[in-house]
């Protein structure tokens, strides 16, 4: 796949560190792929949509990340 056809991203490790933009400018001079950095709402969002669909009424998801973790629990009204 050429970079054109890819949508890359990161998450929390490129929120932290210090040197986010250098390495990633070098990424792209190396591959031509760019990243977006996610926030941790998006980041959240994107573990709760990468799930296969389930039955909502007994759905739990737990993501452990390297810096914090995301719980989440559906169920039926």
């Amino acid at each position: 796949l050429s970079p054109e056809q890819v949508v890359s991203v990161t998450t929390q490790g490129a929120r932290e560190a210090k040197n986010t933009q250098e390495f990633f400018k070098k990424i792209k001079e190396d591959t031509g792929f760019s990243f977006r950095v996610l926030t941790e709402e998006e980041e959240a969002r994107a573990s709760f949509f990468g799930v296969p669909a389930q039955d909502p009424s007994k759905l739990a998801i737990i993501d452990i990340g390297g810096g914090w973790y995301y719980l989440f629990v559906c169920c039926k009204s």
